[in-house]
């Protein structure tokens, strides 16, 4: 059983992986190689972010695999960049297709099912042949190399779930007080809308560079501002903050105020959050959400019988 005790306990582990020079050095060089980069760089690298990123989505759920699996290969791929490339010209679209489908098989491989329902050759026929296995083989030992093996970054989805549990679920009635929805009906409905925006999170809202627990922060917030509005319109001004200053007293974690501010506009402003609530009804509550779901990605919903990802997006 999950005690409030075990909770704090994941959260830690997690804050403190967070911290460790294996996943916060790579940040702090990002944030320096794009304040000096041009901006066409860093145009082309959103742009390759969201192809890959909507990419591997279709591929994971092609094969029934987690999802979350998306957000680790973009981590990992995000450090060995920044940790290889030394000057402000950024990697060819060829190179950088070469490094992610490493990362992302390599993902697969150790954190997915077993046995993996797809292997290098599969990436190799996605990529047309446009690197080899042999160059992927590569790859996948200088990816080992360059991150020392450090292949299990803190994820977003793992930090908003345990605050979820810690902070938001046991307080809905005091949140949301006199609703006619049934607590468990709301978990599941802030669970979905949660996890939609950090799967976004991976390649958009320029959230690659930022701590995994402000991504969650900000996500969760955006989300619970959202359902507290449509269920109770007095929405608390402060509700971000407490939740945040909760967080920091329950645990050890330390959060970066100004970063989840920053975040959680950028979300808000890409999911138009609290337009069009003129229907309180709880059908409301994630409208936002099906609106974008529509052509893009749908919420934690594995799509298996979708058409095959046979080759990669183009340039």
């Amino acid at each position: 059983m999950n005690t409030a005790e075990d909770t704090v306990d994941r959260i830690n582990i997690l804050g403190d992986q967070e911290e460790s020079i294996a996943y916060s050095s790579y940040r702090n060089k990002r944030i320096y190689r794009e304040t000096e980069a041009h901006s066409s760089h860093r145009k082309d690298e959103i742009l390759f972010r969201e192809t890959m990123g909507f990419w591997a989505f279709s591929v994971v759920d092609h094969y029934s695999l987690d999802r979350e699996l998306v957000s680790i290969a973009l981590t990992n791929f995000d450090r060995f960049v920044a940790l290889t490339v030394k000057t402000e010209e950024e990697p060819s679209w060829s190179t950088r297709k070469l490094v992610f489908a490493t990362s992302l098989n390599l993902a697969i491989k150790i954190h997915g099912r077993s046995p993996s329902p797809i292997d290098m050759k599969t990436f190799v026929e996605f990529s047309k042949n446009e690197f080899s296995f042999f160059e992927m083989s590569d790859m996948e030992q200088d990816l080992l190399r360059v991150l020392n093996w450090k292949i299990h970054p803190p994820t977003p989805f793992c930090f908003a779930l345990e605050i979820l549990r810690l902070i938001v679920f046991p307080h809905l009635s005091e949140l949301v007080p006199h609703s006619s929805i049934t607590s468990k009906t709301l978990e599941v409905a802030i669970f979905d809308a949660t996890t939609y925006l950090i799967e976004l999170s991976a390649f958009k809202y320029g959230a690659s560079e930022k701590r995994p627990s402000s991504v969650a922060l900000s996500c969760v917030s955006n989300v619970m501002e959202d359902v507290v509005l449509t269920l109770h319109p007095k929405l608390p001004s402060t509700l971000t903050v407490e939740i945040c200053q909760k967080l920091e007293n329950l645990t050890g974690i330390k959060v970066d105020f100004e970063e989840v501010s920053d975040l959680k506009l950028r979300i808000h402003e890409h999911t138009n959050a609290k337009e069009n609530y003129n229907d309180k009804s709880f059908s409301c509550v994630l409208s936002q959400y099906s609106d974008l779901k529509k052509g893009t990605l749908s919420v934690s919903n594995s799509n298996a019988d979708q058409q095959s990802p046979r080759s990669f997006p183009l340039e």
